[in-house]
């Protein structure tokens, strides 16, 4: 049988890996902090879960009008367009 606490310990210290989860120096504040959809999480599990979950309520829609080149595509799928393709929804989630 699954033990879903193993996923929640297994990966809470820090690890070698960290150089590979920074952020782009150019992600906008308010898309790259996270804070909002994972508080309360104290773990890289239930961090994810809940990232999972938010994203789960946005719309998957392959119409969705060009971002301009000079704005952050994560930051608009977010908190403006609220829709978008698999590309919006990878982005978001790294």
């Amino acid at each position: 049988m699954y033990d879903i606490e193993k996923p929640r310990i297994v990966n809470n210290y820090h690890n070698n890996f960290d150089i590979y989860q920074q952020l782009p120096g150019a992600t906008s504040t308010r898309s790259g902090s996270g804070a909002t959809v994972t508080a309360g999480a104290t773990n890289p599990y239930d961090q994810a879960s809940q990232i999972e979950a938010y994203l789960r309520t946005l719309t998957y829609d392959l119409k969705v009008p060009l971002v301009a080149a000079d704005r952050d595509l994560v930051d608009a799928f977010l908190f403006d367009l609220r829709r978008g393709y698999c590309d919006y929804f990878a982005s978001a989630l790294w």
